[in-house]
């Protein structure tokens, strides 16, 4: 058995992670047709299948193996004190991400996980094909229940995915204009970016939109600050130019057209608001119309902690007291997992000098992790959902590989 744990481990995990999209849509028609969830099963496998490896049959490292108990020993001490089906799984899920990060870390260090970036490639391109073709063909399904616009193709969850893609956008786009493929594969990532801008505008959700802005802004200052450096500065004015006058042409005649520009309307028109400008006359519709009311949220839940008693403050208060999640995963952790759970859960502190001297495929991926932040922090379902974390996860695993510049082995 440990033979063949040893020998087929990493493979098995990397083949897993690069059919993210098949489990997620296999988890959308189970769900939709009141079958099961086999996302959650197929994740808790997955979750079952480390834990065995890891404590059975590898040499691991005794301060992660303490501190993975501390953790079980919180969700047995959580799950005592909020004793109900919701609790305990919201609480697995939650937990889901600092355990297998610290698993998949140990193993790294001794046992090189190969995750090419390319695999990233084909993760986040089965994604928009799996939304852009169901949206062409009109049978995918609504990303939201209300009022709004949106088709999230033949997932279940607008908010779930568009993370993902998220996270994974400045590798699209970088791999687009910076690779050694052939032709036939260039125009096929040419039309996969293309595809992205087509799903960003229609899925309906901000993330995507968010991300796209800051990763495109991120890698054209890359390349103009190159040029400038190479002194080539009429084809740093053209491209400059260019760019310009493209947002621009992008801005005024084709946002206007799609079901992004379309919900800004109908969520102005919901607030009985004219414009955008007369939102940021009042804090209340700036929590609505930016953050999705995630303010009031937060400060509802914020209020049944203060009264809650001090066990409850360090143990949490679970996910049944207030059953509207924030949907800013920090403050989702401290609240519901209280000071003990919020302190296990926030493992991780990378630090990252001369990143100058990074090569550009590194600094993107350094860009996604910034971005797991910025979401989990203002969108949230990034590290608290273990579809979301487990990219995440093999992220931080090819951002520490090439950081540490590890040969590359299988």
């Amino acid at each position: 058995m440990k033979s063949f744990f040893d020998k087929h481990f990493i493979k098995i995990i990397i083949i897993f992670v690069i059919l993210s999209p098949i489990i997620d849509l296999l988890t959308s028609l189970t769900i939709r047709y009141n079958i099961f969830s086999i996302g959650t099963i197929t994740r808790g496998i997955f979750l079952i299948f480390c834990l065995i490896y890891y404590f059975f049959f590898y040499n691991n490292n005794k301060k992660i193996l303490l501190f993975l108990i501390l953790i079980f020993i919180y969700i047995i001490l959580f799950s005592i004190n909020n004793y109900s089906y919701t609790n305990i799984s919201n609480c697995i899920k939650a937990f889901y991400y600092p355990i297998l990060l610290l698993i998949l870390l140990d193993i790294n260090k001794k046992n090189h996980i190969n995750f090419k970036t390319d695999y990233f490639i084909i993760i986040i391109v089965t994604y928009l094909m799996l939304i852009y073709i169901p949206n062409i063909t009109n049978t995918g399904f609504n990303s939201y229940l209300d009022t709004k616009l949106g088709s999230t193709g033949w997932f279940y969850s607008s908010n779930e995915i568009s993370g993902i893609i998220s996270l994974l956008v400045v590798l699209l786009i970088y791999k687009t204009f910076n690779n050694n493929y052939n032709q036939y594969f260039k125009i096929f990532m040419y039309i996969s970016l293309l595809i992205l801008l087509y799903v960003s505008l229609t899925i309906g959700t901000k993330s995507i939109i968010l991300s796209i802005g800051i990763s495109a802004i991120f890698l054209i200052i890359i390349y103009l600050t190159s040029l400038i450096k190479r002194k080539k500065i009429i084809i740093f004015t053209s491209i400059l130019s260019s760019i310009l006058i493209g947002s621009i042409i992008f801005i005024t005649y084709i946002i206007p057209n799609t079901t992004f520009y379309k919900n800004i309307n109908i969520h102005l028109d919901y607030l009985e608001q004219d414009s955008i400008s007369s939102i940021f006359k009042d804090g209340a519709l700036i929590d609505h119309f930016i953050f999705s009311s995630r303010i009031k949220f937060l400060n509802d839940t914020k209020d049944i902690y203060e009264i809650d008693t001090f066990y409850n403050k360090l143990i949490g208060i679970g996910y049944e007291k207030s059953t509207k999640m924030i949907e800013m995963d920090y403050y989702d952790i401290l609240f519901r997992h209280g000071i003990i759970g919020f302190i296990l859960y926030n493992i991780l502190v990378l630090s990252f000098k001369n990143i100058k001297k990074l090569k550009t495929e590194t600094k993107c991926l350094l860009l996604s992790l910034l971005l797991s932040i910025i979401l989990s922090l203002f969108t949230g379902h990034i590290i608290i959902n273990p579809a979301v974390s487990t990219i995440l996860i093999f992220i931080i695993i090819s951002l520490i590989n090439q950081l540490k510049e590890l040969p590359c082995k299988q």
